[in-house]
């Protein structure tokens, strides 16, 4: 049966893909230029452009020479695939240079087989059956490697361009096979409905992954976003705003199981003449290596937000008094050794103080915690800095008596 519907041929099925792949190649490609972190985008939109070119040359057979309408053409749609699968497999976060280099392969053979089988021995069914078994190895190659993405919000696009590209790859076997036993074919435009159906199973390809991946793209953009709401930029650690949060889902849950949530608040000594004598720079510079030395021993459980310009705030579930006292200790050696290295051959010695509070179950209240903790902080600083003060009711009565004066801090 020929694929012979007025106006549905294969000729017009390759202007369509064509189209498809001007407009998606063009999107993708604005798209990576105002999201430059979705550079991948780059990659499927070229991928799209020389789809779109491929067809077009097929779409010109019998018009231009078939250096171009055959030659030229299949070897674009052969990089093409290449060039998309290499977007898709980095986008999805999955190593692509062994699909790069098996494609280049392909490429290479490909060459000078279709040289041969039309200039020199002219045979439309084995280019068919050459052309559709080197998608097919492609299509499956990359289905078979999108599953290695293990990122739970890509999941369900992942698999549904497996599955996509794993049918894809089949039913190019299955035309193989197809043409392998058909008789010979003298006009590829008239070659048959399997053919036309080829034609149309990229028509898919181009749709399915311009859509699932903008998809994706966009819930990974709105992921992002709000993770940099709740992040500080500078020492990558919470932000006061996530502290919030945190701090409520903590607080239920010490009510929950009855147990302790400790609270420490610790600011950096002197900081002020940091900035003074080093500049604003070298003052960033101490507060990332001050928030990396802390993360590097805190426990996995615990919590760390930066509070205030210089304060940083520690939330601690579960954990006695005795203990939050060693953690706090730990944490202040840390910081006083070894020195801050904020230049060439710059380096500061810099010490923090450390205010302890912890309350439990029932009992825990957020607003008096911060009060509790900022008091053993006071007292901290007022007893001569870089020390560690659990709060209690003598320093209630310490702080009172020295409210009065002022703290260098």
């Amino acid at each position: 049966m020929k694929f012979m519907i007025e106006g549905f041929d294969l000729r017009t099925l390759a202007l369509t893909n064509l189209l498809l792949g001007v407009v998606l190649g063009l999107g993708l490609l604005s798209f990576a230029r105002v999201h430059p972190i979705l550079l991948s985008f780059k990659k499927l939109g070229i991928g799209y452009l020389l789809l779109a070119l491929s067809f077009l040359l097929i779409g010109l057979r019998h018009y231009i020479d078939d250096w171009y309408s055959v030659i030229f053409a299949n070897l674009i749609l052969v990089l093409s695939i290449k060039i998309l699968g290499e977007g898709l497999l980095v986008f999805f976060k999955v190593r692509h240079q062994t699909f790069s280099h098996f494609s280049n392969i392909l490429i290479t053979l490909m060459l000078p087989l279709f040289i041969y089988f039309t200039l020199f021995n002219e045979n439309t069914n084995i280019r068919i059956i050459i052309i559709s078994f080197f998608i097919s190895l492609q299509f499956i190659y990359i289905a078979f490697h999108l599953k290695k993405n293990r990122e739970e919000i890509n999941h369900q696009f992942v698999l549904i361009l497996h599955i996509t590209f794993l049918l894809s790859g089949l039913f190019f076997i299955f035309r193989a096979l197809w043409t392998l036993s058909d008789n010979n074919i003298d006009n590829y435009m008239q070659a048959g409905i399997i053919h036309g159906l080829a034609t149309i199973v990229f028509q898919l390809i181009i749709i399915i992954t311009g859509f699932f991946v903008s998809w994706s793209a966009s819930e990974q953009l709105a992921k992002d976003l709000e993770l940099q709401a709740t992040i500080d930029h500078l020492t990558q650690t919470f932000n006061r705003r996530a502290l919030e949060g945190l701090a409520k889902k903590e607080i239920a849950q010490a009510k929950r199981e009855d147990s302790n949530l400790v609270v420490i608040i610790m600011d950096i000594d002197d900081f002020k003449a940091v900035n003074d004598e080093y500049g604003h720079v070298a003052g960033d510079q101490v507060l990332t290596e001050f928030s990396q030395r802390l993360k590097d021993n805190l426990r996995e459980y615990d919590s760390i937000a930066r509070y205030g310009g210089e304060e940083f705030l520690l939330l601690l579930p579960n954990t006695e008094a005795d203990i939050a006292m060693v953690v706090a200790e730990k944490l202040r050696k840390a910081i006083a050794a070894p020195v801050f290295l904020i230049g060439e051959n710059v380096h500061v010695a810099i010490t923090a103080s450390f205010g302890i509070a912890f309350n439990k179950g029932a009992n825990i209240e957020w607003r008096q915690l911060l009060l509790q903790s900022d008091q053993a902080l006071y007292l901290a600083k007022y007893q001569g800095k870089n020390q560690v003060q659990l709060f209690s009711t003598e320093v209630v009565a310490i702080t009172n008596k020295t409210s009065h004066k002022e703290v260098k801090v």
